[in-house]
C-alpha cells in the first residue's frame, strides 16, 4: 500500500513540482516548529 502512495507522490512531483515543493516546505516548517516546541 505504501508503494502505491509513494508512486502517487512521485507522479504528483512530476506534474505539480511547485505545488508539492510548497506543501513540503510548509510540512517541514510545521515539523520544525513542533521540534522547537519540544526542545523548549
Amino acid at each position: 500500500m505504501k508503494h502505491e502512495i509513494l508512486a502517487l507522490i512521485m507522479l504528483s512531483m512530476v506534474g505539480l513540482l511547485p505545488v508539492v515543493s510548497g506543501l513540503y516546505v510548509i510540512y517541514r516548517s510545521k515539523k520544525d516548529k513542533k521540534a522547537t516546541i519540544k526542545k523548549d
